[in-house]
């Protein structure tokens, strides 16, 4: 399974041999001021999109690897058959969500400190548009 780091100003996923052959990338990045929000989730399979394409390997409720798309968006996924991992909904990037099968005792702390940063950004944003 993919390895997943947050240093504080990017998320980095770095993807095992087999998942870089599939997705043709070593690491997906994703930039702090990128992150819009997060979620636990208990069912990652319910939240896939119906219908959808992928640029990878996709077999559903069993293997999805790379992009999957439809017509509403894009969504980059490593998940597997487990059910539990995390949703990261991103703005202004090439995809809409990250979607990543993580166990959870590597899912919740990483859910912790992005749901840390992002509120403590979000706080930063309405300070700013207030004016103070």
């Amino acid at each position: 399974m993919a390895h997943v780091n947050f240093d504080g100003l990017n998320l980095w996923i770095t993807l095992t041999k087999q998942e870089r052959r599939a997705v043709h990338m070593p690491e997906f990045v994703v930039a702090r001021a990128n992150l819009a929000d997060v979620e636990y989730v208990t069912d990652m399979w319910s939240h896939v999109r119906k219908d959808f394409g992928v640029r990878g390997i996709g077999y559903r409720r069993v293997l999805l690897w790379g992009s999957a798309y439809d017509d509403f968006g894009r969504d980059f996924c490593i998940l597997d058959d487990s059910e539990r991992g995390l949703i990261i909904s991103l703005r202004q990037h090439s995809h809409a969500r990250v979607m990543l099968s993580l166990a959870p005792t590597e899912a919740w702390p990483l859910y912790a400190r992005l749901r840390e940063v992002i509120d403590e950004d979000a706080r930063r944003r309405d300070i700013r548009a207030s004016g103070r």
